[in-house]
């Protein structure tokens, strides 16, 4: 309300939010929401306790979509995907891997579109064509 004004800041510089020298730091100096929208409507918020919503104002997880959400995971073709019960982890490269929650209110579609295999006979321990 217009009651109690809130406190917004813009720093550039390192102060007490910044992570480094020369740093930007944009938010409240209060427990209020942190809102992003265009012609008078909300499409994104960031709630005090870091959960931020897109296209919901009360957003259940770290991050929640309402909508459609499209995401491409090693395009450059040198990973894996394992799709679990309870969570998917994807695997980018032989080092990096990642866990990814995903929690679907009607429908989720997993597809692939091409995938390529090699084979490498010096790793076979028990074939014939070594």
């Amino acid at each position: 309300s217009n009651a109690t004004p809130l406190q917004f800041q813009i720093e550039v510089h390192n102060g007490t939010k910044s992570t480094s020298t020369n740093s930007t730091w944009i938010g409240n100096l209060s427990a209020n929401d942190l809102r992003f929208g265009t012609n008078n409507t909300t499409y994104m918020t960031l709630l005090s306790n870091g959960r931020l919503g897109v296209e919901t104002t009360s957003p259940g997880g770290y991050m929640e979509v309402n909508g459609s959400v499209s995401q491409t995971i090693d395009a450059a073709g040198l990973g894996y995907g394992a799709l679990t019960k309870s969570q998917t982890t994807f695997t980018i490269g032989p080092l990096a891997s990642i866990v990814v929650s995903i929690k679907s209110a009607n429908s989720m579609l997993v597809s692939a579109g091409s995938y390529i295999t090699t084979s490498d006979r010096r790793l076979k321990t028990n074939s014939r064509y070594r």
